[in-house]
């Protein structure tokens, strides 16, 4: 038979550790009464899923502070929907419990809390852009015009008559005339053109805290 106070002692008995993924892990809390102490080793995040039904209790803690971290979660934190925990010392603390959001989807609402400053973080960076054209234009033309002329003259002249009396002079004449006119002009025309930007923006970044 199942007794309150077996249950209670199932529930002291059971594991109550849930060890720290590290930097850029990811934090799935699938069982009740659970605390992760986390220990950073420089600037590091880790992200806590989203619950999957009310009722969860879960507790994160700094353990050991070599440098801050940073725990996000996407469906928020608290009623304002803050998305990200800084923890900046040891000692740091978020008691959380799983409420729903809307039909379906749970997130987190903050319990207690020891430091661990809640912030919305919204982040702008503005990367360097460099930007080339190049063109090449090539224009050819080609004329070509021939001429030639060839003038080709016969004659012939024939004179019948008796000396001493009229004389008739005959003249016969070819005249042949071919005219080829060719003229050859070639013209080449290249451009080339190189135009290069360049933008360079520094990163930027805004956040708003809520303590």
């Amino acid at each position: 038979m199942t007794t309150a106070h077996r249950i209670h002692h199932d529930l002291y008995r059971g594991a109550k550790s849930y060890t720290d993924p590290g930097d850029g892990g990811t934090i799935t809390v699938a069982q009740d009464l659970q605390i992760c102490e986390m220990v950073s080793t420089g600037a590091e995040t880790r992200t806590l899923a989203n619950p999957t039904k009310p009722g969860i209790r879960f507790v994160l803690r700094m353990l050991t502070d070599g440098g801050d971290i940073v725990v996000g979660a996407s469906n928020g934190l608290n009623t304002d929907l803050d998305l990200h925990a800084t923890f900046a010392d040891a000692g740091d603390l978020l008691e959380l419990i799983s409420v729903t959001k809307s039909t379906g989807v749970y997130r987190w609402e903050v319990l207690t809390q020891t430091g661990a400053g809640i912030a919305t973080v919204t982040a702008t960076v503005t990367r360097t852009a460099t930007a080339t054209d190049t063109g090449t234009l090539t224009k050819t033309a080609t004329n070509t015009l021939t001429k030639t002329a060839t003038d080709t003259l016969t004659a012939t002249d024939t004179a019948t008559g008796t000396a001493g009396s009229s004389v008739t002079l005959t003249k016969t004449g070819t005249l042949t005339k071919t005219a080829t006119n060719t003229l050859t002009k070639t013209a080449t025309d290249t451009t080339s053109a190189s135009k290069t930007k360049t933008v360079t923006a520094t990163p930027t970044s805004t956040a708003t805290a809520t303590a």
